[in-house]
């Protein structure tokens, strides 16, 4: 049976600018999702009172609208919505500390006392307008999301032509998939259904607040994209989103709009930047006449660093998804997304079984499934591999999309031996090899010991230890010149994690390690140590697993005290040696297939 790592994560690159989208807005749309309710106030709240925030820019912005109340204020003359919008505006920052639970002329205080510069500085993210939306998601379900139209609903004669009165959905099962109880998929498929075009029914039900919802979380992680395409900063976060279920025309497990995709988007759009203008000269060569000749050694000239303004685009973008389930809704197994994208390459590490969500299509073989009249299915499994398969691929050997849409399953038990395995093992060489312009991250947490999922084995320490890894990625490669190859973009994202207590600690922990506010000397100072002394935490101190969550957070109770640990269960790992080899003949196959890719590319460049 494997253990986690004894030894610390390695810290990550210093001097990060790391921005963090939130309002209260998007707290409170977030908090609304009924598989989650309450879980952004949880996870924003302890971040914020680790002191892990930096609110100084929804601050000015308060205090310039403050200064601005000289100018005439709507009155009760004035329209209503340049009255909502004024007060909405005035109040924000003020409204993020209620939400919070903190005071705001404590806020205040400290701000002018000063602190450490090492916090994620607060964006408030936009609503995303519906023509952001429609980049991806097809028209007709942005109206049903953001109006409320609903297509009439049109019923389905079964496939074996018999009768029934049954309503079920033409849809991807639950989440949580049904019980034995239920019918078997036969008993199912021999039922006429009612196909619910948008698949908002079961784990996706509508909701008051929908529309607030998908405007919000598809804002975030758009406005955290435009951050790291514009370089204001270098590692964004945007813990609502992740939503990587969502399909183009339809809701799917928990996720209503697929933000993850419309983020890789905006990275991809076409923008205007400034970049480093790369002067050098030459140095003496030691000739006898000191003249230069053409195999002098070019050097850097002195002086200040010059830039210009060029319109340019991320060529690369790799999307690593660590939820315990498959990211179908980026990964694009039906032609959605970036299936057919030479410039993305997603990549997702999932629990992979029959009838496990959203891999429902592993269990029957090419054959099985033709011979029940699944023919797509059949042939998509003959032809890439079975969804969410080690085997399933991006398209054909040879396409421009061949081994840009990974799969690498993991078994029950997975601990964080087995994760960072595979991290090291398996997904490095892809990274080198595809060589990606910025990192997008979905750090799902259902695979958490604890988590009612109860699939994997993942403690908080393995998961920072995968971070650490992530975050050597972003440095430029060991020998390479930075200015032709600067760090790469990290962009993380949320995603699944219904134990939400224990969601909050690990992002919380996540968000202070990317900061440099993370310290632990090693596993034996985690399992002996004591929760911290004194509830409170100082402000703009280290944390570390031993943390005590701390008693100015509003929602300390639900924590049951203690500390920001999460432990590893008793769970055994099935991964083994044999998995492991089948993995790494799949992934060697794909890092050739990429470093061919890219040899034939830069010969034709």
């Amino acid at each position: 049976m494997r253990t986690s790592a004894s030894l610390p994560p390695s810290a990550p690159p210093e001097g990060l600018r790391v921005g963090y989208l939130l309002s209260s807005s998007l707290l409170e749309s977030s908090d609304l999702l009924p598989s989650n309710q309450g879980r952004s106030t949880l996870v924003h709240s302890l971040i914020y009172h680790l002191d892990l925030l930096d609110l100084r820019h929804l601050a000015a912005a308060d205090d310039d609208d403050q200064r601005g109340s000289a100018s005439p204020e709507p009155n009760d003359a004035s329209p209503p919505t340049k009255r909502r919008k004024t007060s909405a505006r005035k109040s924000e920052y003020r409204r993020l500390l209620r939400h919070l639970g903190a005071d705001v002329g404590g806020e205040r205080e400290m701000d002018e006392a000063g602190r450490l510069e090492n916090r994620a500085v607060v964006y408030e993210p936009r609503r995303a307008t519906r023509q952001e939306l429609e980049v991806y998601h097809d028209k007709a379900f942005v109206r049903r999301l953001l109006d409320g139209e609903q297509e009439q609903a049109e019923e389905v004669a079964p496939k074996d032509g018999t009768d029934s009165d049954s309503n079920d959905e033409e849809r991807p099962r639950p989440l949580r998939p049904p019980s034995p109880s239920n019918r078997d998929a036969t008993e199912q498929r021999a039922q006429p259904r009612t196909k619910n075009q948008f698949g908002l029914v079961d784990d996706c039900p509508p909701f008051e607040g929908l529309k607030d919802h998908v405007e919000l979380v598809a804002g975030a992680s758009i406005r955290a994209a435009e951050l790291l395409a514009t370089g204001e900063v270098d590692v964004a976060i945007a813990w609502d989103g992740g939503r990587h279920h969502a399909k183009k025309d339809a809701a799917s497990g928990f996720c209503y709009v697929n933000d993850a995709v419309l983020a890789i988007l905006a990275l991809r759009k076409l923008r205007k930047r400034r970049v480093p203008v790369v002067e050098q000269c030459l140095a003496p060569n030691g000739g006898a006449d000191g003249t230069e000749t053409a195999t002098t050694a070019p050097k850097t000239p002195p002086g200040p660093k010059r830039y210009k303004t060029v319109s340019t685009r991320m060529d690369r973008i790799l999307y690593l998804d660590l939820d315990l389930h498959w990211g179908d809704g980026v990964h694009g197994h039906q032609e959605e997304a970036f299936y057919t994208s030479s410039s993305v390459l997603t990549l997702s590490i999932h629990h992979y079984a029959p009838g496990f969500f959203p891999c429902y299509h592993a269990a029957p073989s090419a054959a099985s499934s033709a011979a029940n009249g699944d023919a797509q299915v059949a042939a998509a499994s003959t032809k890439h591999g079975a969804p969410g398969s080690l085997e399933c691929t991006g398209g054909p050997s040879g396409s421009a999309a061949a081994s840009k849409a990974l799969c690498l399953p993991l078994l029950p038990g997975a601990n964080g031996d087995s994760l960072r395995r595979v991290l090291k093992a398996n997904v490095e060489s892809i990274v080198e090899t595809f060589d990606p312009e910025c990192i997008v991250v979905q750090f799902g947490l259902d695979g958490l010991a604890g988590d009612p999922m109860a699939t994997w084995n993942l403690d908080a320490l393995s998961i920072l230890h995968a971070l650490s890894l992530i975050l050597s990625w972003t440095r430029p490669r060991a020998g390479s010149d930075t200015a032709t190859s600067p760090e790469r973009k990290l962009l993380l994202l949320g995603g699944g994690g219904y134990d939400n207590a224990n969601t909050a600690k690990v992002w919380s922990l996540i968000t202070a390690f990317v900061l440099g506010r993370f310290h632990q000397d090693s596993d034996r100072d985690r399992r002996d140590g004591e929760v911290g002394e004194g509830r409170e935490t100082a402000r703009g101190n280290t944390v570390d697993l031993n943390t005590a969550i701390p008693e100015s957070c509003p929602s300390w109770p639900r924590f049951d005290g203690g500390s920001l640990d999460v432990k590893a269960g008793e769970m055994v790992d099935t991964n083994d040696e044999a998995h492991f080899d089948k993995v790494d003949v799949v992934f060697q196959r794909h890092a050739a297939t990429l470093a061919a890719q890219r040899s034939s590319t830069n010969k034709t460049a």
